[in-house]
């Protein structure tokens, strides 16, 4: 088991219920690494934070989108957010779900480039060409050969008190971050 084995750091990718089941089971076997960095979509969803509340605390992850951050760097993504995901979907973008709007928003400029809805010529326009993304942190979208998104930037964050405080880049950081983790028993 990861207790017995107590590792230092803890370097993982877990999905939603998932992750909400990993740190939940953490606190029951009253165990946490010094630090724990997760890279999918369970740290990263405010629903699932609020669902783990304050045992979510400490926690850090990469991202490329958290609300706190795109307050201050991303203002078409809040007013997107604002207008068309939270009223259909009750909850806050994530970095998930705001990487898809991405998404939707190149393959739209990509069709309009091509003038035509050809996949060869789509796939070109893709494979060649740099797109505006008031949505992305970097504010372009651009593909390498392999497929590989040039322009993508993200942040590592770390969960207090239901909000992604931002450690790193320095660009980006508006928090220093707590190391080590909060034991179990020195929690709120």
């Amino acid at each position: 088991t990861l207790k017995a084995a107590n590792p230092d750091a803890v370097f993982g990718a877990a999905l939603g219920g998932d992750y909400s089941l990993w740190v939940r089971t953490m606190k029951q076997v009253n165990w946490l690494p010094k630090i724990a960095i997760n890279y999918c979509t369970g740290y990263q969803n405010p629903a699932v934070q609020k669902e783990l509340a304050g045992d979510g605390d400490y926690f850090m992850g990469g991202m490329s989108f958290s609300p706190e951050l795109a307050a201050k760097f991303m203002p078409e993504a809040m007013k997107v957010q604002e207008r068309f995901y939270h009223p259909l979907a009750k909850q806050e973008f994530d970095s998930d779900s705001l990487q898809e709007a991405v998404m939707l928003l190149v393959l739209g400029q990509a069709i309009e480039k091509a003038g035509v809805l050809d996949t060869e010529k789509v796939r070109d326009i893709l494979a060649t060409e740099t797109f505006a993304s008031p949505l992305s942190l970097s504010g372009e979208v651009a593909f390498e050969p392999g497929g590989q998104n040039t322009k993508a930037l993200s942040v590592i964050t770390q969960m207090k008190d239901l909000k992604y405080h931002t450690i790193y880049p320095e660009k980006y950081q508006d928090s220093d971050p707590v190391f080590p983790m909060a034991s179990w028993d020195k929690r709120n």
